[in-house]
């Protein structure tokens, strides 16, 4: 018992002193091999120093490509997202044609996807580039794996963006600046394939108009919203808008 515990002790430290360095390898098999049983153990790290000194020794290395990918991956799974898109967008430069750029097409998305804000009243750039390159993904790779799990992700973002622009025309309304609201809900009107957001934008464009005296358009918009069943939540407020309008 009492050599057990000793040697449970000391485990760790022989493993440590035990630990290999890339320079101990003479061949890119052997490296590329011990670099891989380092990932899949989660020793991201320490992989990245290894996939890295093969890329640096072995430049001809039939294990390159795969090690460069693996780089970048490495850093995705540490939650390393600007340094892992620098290495997607690095692998996706040097190979536009391999097999595995819809893979890494995705993974740049995600990158950014990761690094969005939860706050609506935050800076939205991270979810209009993971917009940008899901929509390249699902355009130019419609039937791949990759497309398919990328489109719910896709329509989380346009729902961020939507709701950002929401939150932007109701500051707006707050503070009586119509003009510019209405800019932002005419856009969200046109543009957004929620319905709920769509309505909402429906019904606060009417109520803006006609704060603006805008009547006509005010009632276009609102018998639009009135003629929408999928609107119903909003129906009985644009009634009320339109009778204290009188034009009802």
């Amino acid at each position: 018992m009492r050599i057990l515990i000793i040697f449970a002790i000391l485990a760790p430290c022989l493993l440590s002193c035990a630990a290999k360095k890339p320079e101990q390898f003479s061949n890119d098999q052997t490296l590329y091999q011990y670099a891989l049983k380092l990932f899949e153990n989660h020793d991201y790290a320490e992989a990245i120093t290894f996939f890295e000194s093969l890329r640096n020794r072995f430049p001809q290395s039939p294990f390159l490509l795969d090690s460069e990918l693996k780089i970048a991956d490495a850093h995705f799974e540490k939650g390393e997202y600007a340094e892992a898109e620098v290495s997607y967008q690095t692998f996706r430069s040097l190979h536009p044609t391999n097999i595995k750029i819809p893979y890494v097409v995705l993974r740049l998305a995600i990158c950014h996807f990761k690094r969005i804000p939860r706050g609506i009243d935050r800076d939205q750039t991270h979810t209009e580039k993971a917009i940008a390159i899901f929509e390249e993904l699902t355009l130019r790779w419609p039937n791949s794996s990759e497309s398919k799990e990328a489109r719910p992700l896709l329509l989380k973002c346009r729902r961020a963006l939507g709701e950002r622009e929401m939150y932007v025309a109701n500051f707006y309304l707050k503070n009586r600046q119509y003009n510019a609201a209405i800019q932002r809900l005419a856009n969200l009107r046109e543009n957004m394939d929620f319905h709920e957001l769509k309505a909402e934008a429906t019904y606060k464009l009417g109520y803006a108009h006609l704060k603006m005296d805008n009547v006509q358009q005010a009632k276009e918009i609102l018998s639009e919203l009135l003629n929408n069943p999928s609107a119903k939540e909003f129906h009985a407020r644009a009634r009320t808008l339109l009778k204290r309008a009188g034009t009802m």
